[in-house]
């Protein structure tokens, strides 16, 4: 079945899954690095960021809906099922977090992390690829490599942080959509009209 099938209504509700089910991968993945299980818990962290990501996408699918405007449907089922479109959907959505956090707040060190973003962006290749070889045997020049050479305990470190992040910015666009959703479609159209 397609996104354009689902009906408005049951939209948030998407949202909501998609969010318990990263929460749910994160808890396996804290299982998996307490019995220092690196390769695989790597795996589940950037299994949930791909999964959180589709709470952003439905997130816009809803204000879209709302606010009558276009939707590409060809583009947004495509993002949906493809691993380094929703990587970088959610990499992408955290920048926009920090932007706004940086307009309000003012706070310099936030320059930082938007930048940080902006060059994780450009390595959506290498993310994918580190995935695949938290999982699988892969071959490194003229050798084969397991897992757990290639993923160790600071790299999980690192994308298990990045996935905790992300998971309490993203708890944002669930839970305001669940309780305000007419409202933040109001004030984004309201924003898209001004001169």
């Amino acid at each position: 079945m397609s996104i354009e099938n689902v009906r408005t209504e049951n939209i948030i509700n998407g949202m909501k899954k998609s969010f318990n089910n990263a929460d749910s991968l994160l808890e396996e993945a804290y299982i998996l690095q307490s019995n220092k299980k690196w390769s695989r818990a790597y795996t589940l962290c950037q299994l949930a960021i791909e999964e959180l990501a589709k709470v952003p996408m439905l997130f816009h699918l809803l204000i879209d809906r709302i606010n009558g405007y276009t939707i590409d449907y060809g583009q947004l089922n495509f993002n949906f099922k493809k691993h380094d479109e929703k990587t970088k959907i959610s990499i992408e959505t955290e920048i926009a977090f920090f932007k706004l956090y940086k307009e309000h707040s003012r706070k310099d060190w936030v320059d930082n992390a938007i930048k940080e973003g902006e060059e994780l962006i450009t390595r959506i290749d290498e993310l994918n690829n580190l995935k695949n070889e938290s999982l699988y045997v892969s071959i490194k020049n003229d050798d084969f490599q397991s897992p757990d050479e290639v993923i160790n305990e600071e790299k999980f470190n690192n994308i298990y942080g990045t996935a905790l992040l992300r998971q309490t910015m993203f708890k944002n666009l669930v839970d305001g959509s669940e309780k305000n959703i007419d409202e933040i479609a109001r004030l984004i159209k309201e924003s898209n009209n001004k001169p």
